[in-house]
């Protein structure tokens, strides 16, 4: 399993850089999959806007949800700095 997603994270890197949006998209998923949101958070934010402004829906939705992520972290910071 391991080394498939590996692959599937090469050919998504391949195809990022040739402008791909659905891959931008993909490859912040599955890097959300495999390192965690807070590790992976500055590649997925960037993939995911960029993928965005294609017009990619489903990086649209998703940017939001980790838009919520992130200001649910700093309410969350915020509370405990009191």
């Amino acid at each position: 399993m391991e080394q498939d997603t590996e692959k599937a994270k090469a050919w998504y890197v391949k195809a990022v850089k040739q402008g791909e949006a659905d891959a931008m998209s993909n490859l912040a998923l599955l890097l959300e999959k495999t390192e965690g949101v807070p590790a992976a958070l500055p590649a997925m934010s960037l993939l995911l806007r960029a993928a965005a402004e294609k017009g990619q829906a489903d990086a649209r939705n998703a940017l939001a949800r980790l838009d919520q992520y992130i200001w649910r972290q700093c309410a969350a910071c915020g509370a405990a700095l009191g």
